[in-house]
């Protein structure tokens, strides 16, 4: 049987004219800015959200261990459950280079 399980962590950051998606550590507020220091992290027997975490700060934590994925894996999981092939993850990195640069 499906279930859904929510995702805290992502956000909308304003900074000044722009806007962006970022991921937040559960634990410590901060910014996962490289992919290979993020995991997202979930229960799969509860019914608690899962969560994004730097890698550093979940190993501080010492909670038992659940269910994980590594930020960068899950983020093209997530594009590849879109529908979008090769073609279009080359078309939108690009695009996203350029807004990148602005």
């Amino acid at each position: 049987m499906a279930r859904t399980i929510g995702l805290v962590g992502l956000v909308l950051r304003e900074d000044g004219p722009q806007t962006r998606p970022v991921f937040l550590c559960h634990y410590c507020g901060g910014e996962i800015n490289e992919a290979e220091n993020g995991m997202f992290y979930w229960d799969i027997e509860g019914s608690t959200p899962a969560y994004s975490a730097h890698k550093s700060c979940d190993v501080a934590a010492g909670l038992p261990t659940r269910m994980s994925m590594g930020l960068s894996t899950e983020l093209i999981y997530l594009l590849r459950n879109s529908g979008m092939d090769e073609a279009d993850l080359e078309h939108e990195a690009e695009t996203a280079n350029i807004m990148a640069r602005l």
